[in-house]
Formats: C-alpha cells, structure tokens, sequence
C-alpha cells in the first residue's frame, strides 16, 4: 500500500509528464499562417485624407465663429458700463454701475489749456446714497463697429488711441438727485472730446439704517 509521500510524488510525476507531452505537440504543430494585412487603394486613402482635411477646416470655423462672438460679447459688455458725453447731444445717457444704473445729462465743454473742462450732472435713482466714487474718462478715435469680423484687432487698435484720465469725486451722489461734476480733459481737439466716454466706479455707499 502506497504512503501520501509516494501518492503525492506518483501525482507530480504525471503533472510533469503532462506538461512534456503538451509542449512537445505544440512545437511539433506547424506555424500558423501569417496575418494578410489589408490593402488600401490610392483612392481610399486620398478620400480619408480629405475627409480629415474637412473636418479640420470646419473645426478652425467653428473655433474663429466662437472667438468672435466671444469678442463682440466681452465689447458690448464693456460697452454698456460707458456713458457717452457728447456735448451737442441732447437727453441723458444711462451709466451702468456695480451698485446700479445712474444718469448723466447737461454736458458741457469749454477750452481749458489744450484741452477743454466738461461739465454734466450725475443722476442718482438708486435708494442709497454713493459717497466717494472714481471717474474714468477715455477720449480718442471713435469705437469700432460692434460687428465687424476683426473685431478683436480693431478694439485693440481703438485701446491704444485712447487717452485715459482718472478722477476722485469726493462729493456724495445723493440718492434722487442731479450731481454736478465737472473734469478736465487734456489734451484734447473739438473732435475727439465728442466721443468722450465716462465709467463711473462707486467706493463708498450709504444705506439708512433702521429705526
């Protein structure tokens, strides 16, 4: 009667005679047949050439489509925060705040060195009181066109040509009511201080407490 020691060495010795056999038929067994590789014609490949030659050109257009519209954007953004203070125009103008919409109304210029002073009146609707603000002033070259296809290069050309001025206005624009300002802009001629532009950056408001 065979012991576990003999069972277990009798068990391996099948394993390893096993494993032999194995590897002996698969060397014995012919090589497989190379794999064919696929033939493309000049013609399919010019068609997958151009097909890829499209969708890159139609990428780029959507890209440029978005890049402009991106740019008109941003301008009509910046835009809409600058009052125009045209001295022979007529009405008010509104002026886009971060606390809130104001007017400007009634301007006027006269020379002042090479330059000239304007005037206007600064109108507060808002219920709180603004207490310090600052002034930009920007005149130059006209603005470019909100739709023209090279919109970036030309509002940087328009940057460029700006003249830019700040003013600290220390007295409050009382809530309801019409402020006087008056700036000096120089150096300016009678033809550009008709595209002067104001934006107006409030510091300090006041709100009422509650009784």
């Amino acid at each position: 009667m065979q012991t576990d020691a003999q069972l277990c060495m009798h068990s391996v010795t099948q394993i390893f005679a096993l494993t032999i056999c194995a590897a002996i038929l698969t060397a014995c067994q012919p090589a497989s047949q190379p794999l064919r590789q696929p033939t493309v014609t000049s013609a399919q490949f010019e068609n997958f050439a151009n097909s890829v030659v499209s969708n890159l050109n139609t990428l780029d257009a959507k890209i440029t489509a978005a890049e402009i519209q991106q740019s008109h954007d941003k301008y009509l953004s910046r835009m809409s925060q600058v009052a125009k203070l045209d001295p022979t125009a007529k009405g008010y103008a509104i002026l886009e705040t971060d606390v809130g919409k104001l007017l400007v109304a009634d301007t006027e210029a006269t020379p002042y060195l090479d330059g000239f002073s304007v005037r206007f009146k600064v109108g507060n609707p808002l219920a709180a009181n603004i207490e310090t603000s600052t002034i930009i002033a920007r005149w130059g070259p006209p603005p470019p066109e909100g739709d023209s296809p090279n919109l970036s290069a030309a509002v940087a050309a328009y940057d460029k040509g700006q003249r830019t001025n700040l003013f600290e206005i220390s007295q409050p624009l009382l809530s309801g009511t019409w402020t006087p300002v008056e700036i000096k802009v120089t150096p300016a001629d009678a033809a550009s201080v008709k595209r002067l532009s104001i934006e107006l950056r409030p510091k300090a408001i006041y709100l009422r407490p509650l009784k």
